[in-house]
């Protein structure tokens, strides 16, 4: 079944989520390159998915844009993060985020 704002509350909220997130600076360089994963908490076509993230980012929550069309189902079986070597049982969608600075002042190391 397609995921849709109509099947939100029975097809994506409560279901796990593994987020791929990269971040590049205003020229397109690469600063970082992440994988987390959470709960999905909430979701508004203006306000964005909120994701409370779990693992070794436990507490945190991750807000992303609130585009539905980002996030492919995964199918069954053990998922490794191939960054912290944390392992889920079965996640049930995938996404990937790229950050686009357009400055580079604030960044960690950048005056």
């Amino acid at each position: 079944m397609p995921l849709t704002w109509e099947n939100l509350k029975t097809e994506f909220l409560g279901r796990v989520a593994v987020v791929e997130v990269v971040q590049n600076d205003a020229m397109g360089n690469q600063l970082s390159h992440e994988q987390v994963f959470g709960t999905i908490k909430s979701a508004d076509p203006q306000e964005g998915i909120a994701i409370e993230l779990g693992g070794l980012q436990t507490g945190k929550t991750l807000l992303l844009p609130g585009d539905l069309k980002s996030f492919s189902r995964m199918p069954p079986g053990l998922f490794k993060l191939l960054m912290t070597g944390e392992e889920l049982d079965s996640p049930d969608f995938y996404t990937r985020c790229t950050i686009s600075h357009r400055s580079m002042v604030g960044l960690p190391g950048k005056k």
